[in-house]
């Protein structure tokens, strides 16, 4: 059985659940790729602690955003 990792995040009315599993490196908001649905910048500091890691190949993000 795969192992998955489960977070949620709030903030005033916002929520954001997450969802991290073993595998290449997909990164998924609200069913799209992190690259449509943040900018450069915001996706850079979201990703920076798996970078810090050398982890970034290593896991599979996937969340939804509410507001």
């Amino acid at each position: 059985m795969e192992e998955r990792y489960y977070a949620t995040g709030r903030r005033k009315t916002s929520v954001a659940r997450v969802w991290l599993t073993q595998g290449s490196g997909q990164v998924m908001v609200n069913h799209r790729p992190v690259d449509t649905y943040f900018s450069a910048m915001l996706k850079m500091h979201a990703l920076a602690p798996l970078k810090t890691l050398s982890a970034q190949e290593d896991f599979d993000i996937w969340c939804t955003v509410k507001d």
